[in-house]
């Protein structure tokens, strides 16, 4: 039971310090399910943020399309039109600007 809780402790990195290791074994055993649980949960984080990241890069490219939505809606256009107006300015056909 307290072998089970020492580790639990130690991978939600809680550490409360009432149970301990008191031999080399229980040291080394106790350090190893501290690296791993680092590495476990420093995963998830590095995922989210990432995650973040990408999404706070790409801010500008939605707050744009937004902003031409709306502006299309007020004028009248829909997406039709808008294919029409792209391929009405897209002079060598190749679909960019």
């Amino acid at each position: 039971y307290h072998s089970m809780w020492l580790a639990i402790v130690t991978m939600t990195t809680v550490g409360y310090g009432d149970y301990f290791p008191t031999s080399l074994a229980g040291y080394i055993i106790a350090s190893i399910l501290t690296f791993t649980s680092v590495l476990f949960l420093s995963l998830p984080v590095g995922i989210i943020g990432h995650e973040f990241t990408r999404s706070w890069q790409i801010r500008g490219q939605v707050l744009l399309k937004n902003r031409i939505r709306r502006c299309m809606m007020k004028w009248g256009y829909n997406s039709k039109d808008l294919r029409l107006l792209i391929e009405y300015v897209d002079v060598n056909g190749d679909g960019m600007l």
